[in-house]
């Protein structure tokens, strides 16, 4: 195991002093609608959080039958209040599933697990450590020509 590994999984039972707080895609109706739809070329912000933090966990699922989501759905991540993203990246490629073709495994960061069987639905999991220290702005644009549907997530931070 690396130094790094073995620092993290040492660390892992320290007790801090943190409150933990999550954002996810809750129906803000009180149904039972907790995903989002975008239709073509819409971007709509996934977080916002104000003041400083870590972001720990980046958790998402989608129903989907067009692989070429993978691609098409950029994910945009703005630090500090940046007028540019620090991280811009097509939703597939961030949690390993490169070329449109999720393949599930597990590392360190990022964990890709199989969803319901049919084929085009996985959970993709992200635990990179993400520091902010004035904001952190998180969006999500579906550059396809088709409805994108179906989009699940929560985001754990303190």
């Amino acid at each position: 195991m690396s130094a790094v590994g073995e620092t993290m999984l040492r660390e892992i039972m320290t007790i801090r002093p943190r409150v933990t707080r999550r954002i996810s895609s809750w129906d803000r109706t009180g149904g039972n609608r907790d995903f989002l739809l975008f239709a073509p070329g819409e971007r709509k912000v996934i977080a916002d959080i104000a003041g400083a933090g870590i972001i720990k966990h980046l958790y998402l699922t989608t129903i989907d039958s067009d692989p070429l989501h993978y691609r098409k759905v950029v994910v945009r991540m703005f630090w500090d209040g940046e007028e540019t993203p620090s991280v811009e990246v097509p939703l597939g490629d961030l949690f390993g599933a490169g070329f449109c073709r999720p393949t599930c495994f597990q590392s360190l960061v990022v964990t890709l697990n199989p969803g319901f069987g049919n084929g085009n639905s996985y959970g993709f999991n992200l635990y990179l450590p993400m520091p902010f220290a004035n904001g952190a702005r998180i969006e999500v644009e579906n550059g396809s020509e088709l409805f994108f549907g179906g989009f699940w997530y929560h985001l754990d931070y303190f």
